[in-house]
């Protein structure tokens, strides 16, 4: 006997995606904050600079996450096309995320560690996120792509 195995619904779906995303988020931000702040606060680079960097090695992370477990069950893999646009928006998101932290930095003049944390990079992640939720589906992990 075979078992049918049925898709949910595209709304259940789209709600397990965000959830997984969520998840993906959490871990990448915790890798953001972490090389961020060992940088900032531990090396004594800049906090664009530092944020910059943080970002990259986020972003290496997150592709993984969401290529493998989030967007990508069953699809194919075409790292050769997602990969540069996945960069590139990430590269937008960190402009949004830079432009937050840069506010907060130079525009307040903060300098608390735990307030560029929690304004600066929190605003900043939570801002990027929601645009980087909506430009994986649209451009890098399209249903059907």
């Amino acid at each position: 006997m075979t078992a049918v195995v049925q898709r949910p619904p595209s709304r259940q779906r789209r709600w397990v995606q965000l959830a997984r995303f969520g998840a993906v988020g959490g871990v990448c931000a915790v890798v953001d904050l972490g090389v961020f702040n060992l940088l900032h606060f531990g090396v004594g680079i800049g906090p664009l600079t530092s944020k910059t960097l943080a970002v990259g090695v986020a972003t290496l992370a997150s592709y993984a996450g969401n290529h493998v477990w989030t967007f990508s069950p069953g699809r194919a893999a075409r790292h050769h096309r997602d990969l540069p646009v996945f960069a590139a928006l990430n590269g937008a998101g960190l402009l949004i995320a830079l432009a937050v932290l840069a506010l907060v930095r130079y525009g307040a003049g903060v300098t608390s560690p735990l307030a560029l944390n929690v304004v600066g990079n929190g605003g900043g992640i939570a801002l990027a996120t929601v645009f980087r939720f909506w430009s994986y589906r649209r451009w890098v992990f399209r249903a059907g792509a």
